[in-house]
């Protein structure tokens, strides 16, 4: 018999605070009737996964009709996401999965899940981006509350040279200053984890100069710093892209042409600011695909994980996820 909920632990994660909490939430999941597995080796977990959903009618693989939560008086993207309907659940008995880590381990999940197949994220990493995002909480009851009457929701992806990302994607100074910190990283990331890197980029990049094609035309935006957007979340809140909507089917590119630290001192202060857009220097836009090239070795970073270097082809993957969303009366309340 297939579990009812698959928990899928950080491999990283070790005893402490954070296992007393995955403890309790497994206890309470029990407590409701429900089966609970709980894995952390990812070859486990994977086959785990393929397993819980199998499809056994080959009418089940056919994606379900939506549910739309929409004002005509609303632009669709400021529309409220779109409900996936009950009764989706990839085999019987099976209801999803929770990760239970960061950031990292909602992204290895990502690759092995159907696009029915729901997820709830347990926030233990740094920064759980899409965590805070769609406002997961860390306590066991309230989030077992959610499992049991949350609304599945879609949400779309990014794919970048092949690899999906759920957030965001990046090119220049902060991807160069992520693979460094992972090609030197020993054990958990921490904020101060950062540091290092950070100074070492400061002092050795130089921004070339990047061309940017979208579906939106032909002609290249040329640019030294670019983010893509699926979900308006960054490291320390930057609010880069905050318009970014993860239902609409698209995504959102934000770039800046100018380069040297000092220019990128005043992009910061004016991305905090939130003055950025209005800019000359910055070109906004979205669209369903880019490609982001540069004479120059040029780093990239997909979800606070080094990609690799230029080229890069990205693509929206439109209602690729289920996630676990608030329940009725908390979003009423909020």
């Amino acid at each position: 018999m297939a579990p009812h909920v698959i928990i899928a632990e950080n491999p990283r994660s070790g005893s402490g605070p954070n296992a007393a909490l995955i403890d309790s939430l497994e206890r309470d999941l029990r407590l409701t009737g429900r089966e609970v597995l709980r894995l952390k080796d990812p070859a486990a977990i994977r086959a785990a996964l393929l397993e819980a959903q199998q499809v056994t009618d080959p009418g089940d693989e056919a994606e379900p009709s939506l549910v739309h939560r929409h004002d005509p008086g609303v632009s669709e993207s400021d529309a409220e996401p779109p409900l996936a309907p009950p009764g989706t659940s990839p085999s019987p008995g099976f209801e999803g999965v929770i990760a239970a880590g960061g950031d990292g381990t909602v992204s290895m999940l990502s690759d092995w899940l159907r696009p029915t197949t729901p997820l709830a994220i347990l926030p233990l990493g740094t920064e759980n981006l899409l965590a805070r995002h769609f406002e997961f909480p860390t306590g066991p009851r309230e989030f077992v509350e959610r499992w049991c009457f949350g609304p599945r929701i879609w949400l779309d992806a990014g794919l970048a040279n092949g690899k999906m990302f759920l957030v965001m994607a990046s090119v220049g100074f902060d991807a160069d200053v992520v693979t460094r910190l992972h090609r030197e990283r020993a054990g958990h990331i921490r904020h101060w984890s950062y540091f290092k890197p950070l100074w070492r980029s400061i002092k050795t990049y130089r921004y070339p100069e990047l061309r940017i094609v979208t579906d939106n035309h032909e002609r290249p935006i040329k640019a030294r710093w670019a983010w893509i957007f699926n979900v308006p979340r960054y490291a320390m809140g930057l609010p880069i892209a905050p318009d970014a909507n993860g239902h609409d089917g698209k995504l959102d590119l934000c770039t800046l042409r100018g380069g040297q630290l000092l220019r990128g001192i005043v992009y910061f202060l004016g991305i905090v600011l939130r003055r950025h857009r209005g800019w000359r220097d910055t070109h906004v836009e979205r669209a369903t695909h880019m490609r982001i090239e540069s004479d120059e070795p040029v780093p990239y970073q997909i979800d606070g994980d080094p990609g690799g270097e230029l080229p890069l082809e990205i693509a929206i993957l439109p209602r690729r996820l289920t996630l676990v969303d608030k329940p009725a009366q908390r979003i009423a309340a909020t």
